[in-house]
């Protein structure tokens, strides 16, 4: 039984972290029709220089918010070197976007192997207890506060923007802009 659990929470945990990218694939997308095979790298970039930001003093909340104006500014980036040059183009004839950004993506990957390294890093959680309470036992296996969180947060995410996107006089935008 105890196997079964930590399967479970574990899968649902990993599975809330896939569904975040997946979705912001899905933004992405439904966006600009473009399919940003650099997102994943500026995923590990963010989570790199939390990282560096944190083993240098600073306070882990701190650490997230710069490291978040960090993607942003990656995002122009690829957006300048990567997509920008193409021109105006019909995505579904000229795909040269996926050969830039899939380079772009691999550069940004090397570069931060290159100078942080390749080996996994551990931040330390942004919330550590919730009223108090810091872990449950599920027969016999531990269920953490970061766990519960990024379910909630998934979830909660993923519902509002697919609100956003379907149900409010936003998604005229969200159209227009692609």
């Amino acid at each position: 039984m105890t196997d079964l659990v930590q399967v479970v929470v574990s899968g649902v945990t990993v599975g809330s972290v896939i569904a975040l990218v997946a979705f912001g694939y899905n933004l992405v997308f439904a966006s600009t029709r473009i399919v940003n095979f650099a997102q994943g790298s500026m995923l590990v970039i963010a989570g790199y220089v939390a990282f560096a930001i944190v083993r240098e003093g600073v306070p882990v909340w701190a650490a997230f918010v710069l490291s978040v104006l960090v993607s942003l500014a990656v995002g122009v980036l690829i957006e300048v070197v990567a997509i920008k040059p193409l021109g105006r183009f019909d995505p579904s004839t000229n795909v040269g976007w996926i050969l830039t950004t899939f380079g772009v993506g691999l550069i940004a990957v090397d570069v931060i192997k290159r100078t942080i390294g390749a080996e996994p890093r551990r931040i330390p959680p942004l919330v550590d207890s919730l009223f108090g309470w810091r872990v449950a036992k599920v027969s016999g296996v531990a269920v953490t506060v970061p766990d519960v969180l990024l379910v909630v947060v998934a979830i909660a995410l993923v519902a509002f923007l697919e609100l956003l996107q379907h149900r409010t006089a936003l998604r005229r935008a969200f159209r227009a802009v692609a």
